[in-house]
């Protein structure tokens, strides 16, 4: 047993034989794959750690052999010592570890999404238009999962989070009117950006959902939440901004090739602008991707400035936004 040390005083116990080494099953593999390779291990080792480099020709094998291996007939065995191996196994199975923690954690995940994720209400799954929208609920509001509520008109209507996002940043200010809320989805951004939000919505079921989904967002309280009709109500509002989103009247506005503004029952686009304007001129017009251009334009009025700006969702023209007196950014208006 000359060839094992025990080491009592530190408790711990090094086997340094080779014949201990020789056992583990990853440097016996290690070294099976360097002889059916018929190679030393030295080039064996060096070959494995760069797997992407061109294959060396067998002149310059036999080169390296001869080069590396000079001392081998002298009876020295192959220059590369057992550390080298310990350090291949170690990076092929920290490699592997690597894999299994990735792979365990997206099982974790997916596990935990699958827990609480929300079940498709029956009201969406009996309608075949609605289960389209539903496949985009994360689009809709990132945090749906934790109880946002939306009914059957708000699912086609509400703007897509991120859109919301985008209008929101344009349209920082102290104080904001959104003249249509619905459900709540831009007032929810207006709130992160603006000092004051005040979101008006004549149903006052849209109203309540408003509430429902900006207290998960945790900004209701920045929210002014009045019931009515704006057109009835916007001679007493005060605001440094106006957003514009009136109905389009459904789905239907997507099969006709050019949308006219004027179009909406009740939200006449002149009528509609002519009474904003009396609370501030820096409006923005949130509108079908069909939209008009030349009536947006037109809305600016003799010396007016507009901005028309397309948003897009996964490379998807999705909404066109107009912009208004100073929401219209250096050099964009038309």
């Amino acid at each position: 047993m000359a060839d094992v040390n025990v080491l009592e005083e530190s408790g711990e116990a090094e086997v340094c034989a080779e014949e201990e080494r020789e056992r583990s099953p990853e440097r016996q593999s290690v070294l099976q794959t360097a002889a059916q390779m018929n190679l030393p291990l030295w080039m064996f080792l060096k070959m494995v750690a760069r797997p992407n480099s061109e294959p060396l020709a067998e002149d310059s094998i036999h080169g390296m052999d001869e080069e590396n291996n000079s001392d081998t007939d002298s009876g020295n065995r192959d220059p590369v010592c057992y550390a080298d191996i310990d350090m291949f196994c170690e990076n092929e199975e920290g490699k592997t570890d690597q894999k299994k923690q990735k792979k365990k954690k997206k099982k974790k995940k997916k596990a935990y999404t699958e827990k609480f994720r929300v079940p498709m209400p029956s009201e969406v799954a009996d309608n075949p238009v609605l289960r389209k929208y539903w496949a985009q609920r994360y689009r809709l509001f990132s945090r749906f999962d934790e109880g946002i509520q939306l009914d059957t008109e708000s699912w086609f209507s509400v703007t897509p989070e991120r859109i919301a996002e985008h209008i929101a940043d344009r349209c920082r200010c102290d104080i904001i009117v959104d003249a249509f809320c619905g459900a709540g989805g831009n007032s929810i951004q207006f709130a992160f950006t603006c000092e004051r939000v005040i979101a008006i919505d004549i149903d006052p079921e849209k109203l309540r959902l408003a509430k429902i989904n900006a207290t998960i967002y945790g900004v209701a309280d920045r929210i002014e939440f009045v019931l009515g009709d704006y057109l009835k109500l916007a001679s007493h509002l005060k605001a440094d901004v106006v957003f514009l989103s009136p109905p389009w009247g459904g789905p239907d506005y997507q099969h006709s090739d050019i949308y006219d503004l004027n179009a909406m029952p009740g939200f006449e686009a002149d009528q509609l602008f002519a009474l904003t304007r009396k609370i501030t001129p820096h409006i923005a017009y949130f509108v079908p991707r069909n939209a008009n251009i030349e009536q947006l334009t037109a809305l600016a009025g003799e010396g007016g400035r507009v901005e028309i700006e397309q948003n897009f969702l996964n490379t998807k023209l999705k909404t066109i936004t107009a912009y208004y007196g100073e929401l219209v950014q250096d050099g964009e208006e038309c």
